[in-house]
C-alpha cells in the first residue's frame, strides 16, 4: 500500500540460435490460461481541438482511455478500426462542422444517426457531449447559438430512440469557463469538463450509478418522452 510509484515490469527470455533446436511441447498449466478474465474497459474519445485538453490518464483501471483527433463530425468513419476495439465512445465534435464547414443541425443529426446505426449489432456505446454555447465574442448576433441548441436538441432525441446512443449535458459548464475567444476553454472550464467526462463514462460502463447529467430544459424533453410511451 506504500508503493505509489510506477510500476516496471521485467520479462527475462532465452535465446536459442541453434535454428536445429526444438523445445518439447508440454502441456500447458491450466493456471497461465487467462482468457476468461476480463480486462480493462476500453474508452474512445473522438474530439475536436476545442476538447484536446482532456488527460486520458485520469481515467483510472478498470476503465482505460485513449484518443483519436475528430475535427468534424463528418469525419466519423475514419475511426472505424478504433471504434470497434472500444467498449465506449465518448464523441465531442460538431462546432467546426456548423461554424466553418456550413453544415445544418439536421444534416449533423442524420449523419450521426446513420453512423450509429452502424454498430447497433456491436457491444459499444456512443455517448455524445453536448455541444457547449458560444460567448459574444465568437458569436456576436447569436446565430450559432440557436444552430447549436438545435443539434443538441435533435441529438437528445436521437439518443432517446437509441439503444447505443446517449447525449449527456455538462450543466456545471457556463460562459465564464470560455477563454477570451470565447469558443475554447479556460483553465477553469478544462477542469470541468474533466470531472463532467469522467463521471459520464463511469456512469455508462456501469462503475457509478445515477443518470447522465442533462440541463432542465434537455430532462424535461426527456420526460415528456417518457410519458408518451
Amino acid at each position: 500500500e506504500q508503493c505509489t510509484g510506477t510500476r516496471i515490469s521485467i520479462t527475462c527470455r532465452t535465446l536459442i540460435t541453434d535454428p536445429s533446436f526444438r523445445p518439447k511441447q508440454g502441456p500447458v498449466p491450466h493456471q497461465s490460461i487467462s482468457t476468461n478474465q476480463p480486462g480493462p474497459k476500453r474508452v474512445l474519445i473522438l474530439s475536436d481541438s476545442k476538447n484536446a485538453s482532456f488527460d486520458c490518464t485520469e481515467l483510472q483501471e478498470p476503465a482505460v482511455a485513449f484518443r483519436n483527433d475528430l475535427f468534424l463530425l463528418r469525419d466519423l468513419d475514419q475511426h472505424d478500426e478504433s471504434i470497434r476495439q472500444a467498449d465506449v465512445v465518448l464523441i465531442s465534435a460538431g462546432i467546426n462542422d456548423l461554424r466553418k464547414n456550413g453544415a445544418d443541425p439536421l444534416t449533423l443529426h442524420n449523419h450521426v444517426k446513420h453512423f450509429i446505426n452502424k454498430y447497433s449489432h456491436l457491444n459499444v456505446q456512443f455517448i455524445f457531449d453536448s455541444i457547449s454555447p458560444l460567448s459574444i465574442n465568437a458569436d456576436r448576433f447569436n446565430n450559432m447559438n440557436r444552430a447549436i441548441d438545435q443539434t443538441n436538441e435533435l441529438l437528445l432525441q436521437l439518443s432517446l430512440r437509441s439503444n447505443n446512443f446517449k447525449l449527456f449535458d455538462n450543466v456545471l459548464f457556463g460562459l465564464p469557463h470560455l477563454a477570451r475567444d470565447g469558443i475554447h476553454f479556460n483553465k477553469l472550464g478544462k477542469s470541468v469538463l474533466t470531472r463532467s467526462w469522467i463521471h459520464c463514462i463511469l456512469v455508462t460502463l456501469g462503475l457509478r450509478k445515477g443518470p447522465l447529467p442533462l440541463r432542465v430544459l434537455y430532462a424535461n424533453v426527456v420526460n415528456r418522452f417518457s410519458l408518451s410511451r
